[in-house]
């Protein structure tokens, strides 16, 4: 039998649905009530795997998100960092059109940061190891590519639903297999936003 070598496994999750307003911070609005709703299906559907390692944006809907799955994995530290922040939820990670200039600038901020998380991941983690992501949807369209070693402007635009999951088996060199993309099987169809 051939042996193929260990992959580093990611997990990508965008957050549970959200309210529209800003919310009374700077971190952004609570999640909905069918958010949380939708972050205890994602919880228990993730409950069987074992994390080395949960990452996630520090705003308040992926804070939220991250923390109902973490309630699973009490032996795994959830890290915050501003590295998986959305700028903007309404560009699309792949065109840069020039809408303004600060709007210009958050977009390469926001490249920049991704090539730091995965950078990260590559330095920090190795193969066999399974990592947990919890981010937005313009980050894990825009980590999907880049952990492959793929610029996101040359990847096709995916949809992607409040706490679907994303898994990309990762090897050395930039090699990089999506076997699961935007899956939602754990909610049931009233959830799916």
């Amino acid at each position: 039998a051939t042996l193929y070598p260990l992959a580093l496994e990611v997990h990508l999750v965008r957050h549970a649905q959200a309210h529209d307003e800003d919310g009374a911070e700077s971190h952004g609005p609570e999640l909905t009530p069918a958010g949380l709703q939708q972050a205890s299906c994602v919880a228990k559907r993730l409950a069987g795997y074992h994390y080395n390692a949960i990452y996630c944006s520090d705003l308040t809907r992926a804070r939220q998100t991250a923390d109902t799955i973490a309630s699973h994995h009490s032996d795994t530290e959830v890290t915050l960092t501003l590295d998986l922040r959305e700028v903007c939820g309404s560009h699309t990670a792949l065109t840069h059109s020039r809408l303004t200039v600060q709007s210009d600038r958050s977009l390469i901020e926001e490249k920049q940061a991704m090539h730091r998380v995965v950078s990260h991941l590559r330095e920090e983690h190795k193969p066999g190891e399974c990592i947990l992501i919890v981010s937005h949807g313009n980050i894990t369209r825009s980590l999907i590519p880049l952990l492959g070693g793929l610029e996101p402007s040359n990847a096709p635009l995916m949809e992607i639903y409040n706490t679907s999951l994303c898994i990309v088996d990762c090897w050395s060199h930039n090699r990089a297999v999506l076997r699961l993309a935007n899956c939602v099987s754990h909610l049931n169809d009233r959830l799916v936003t």
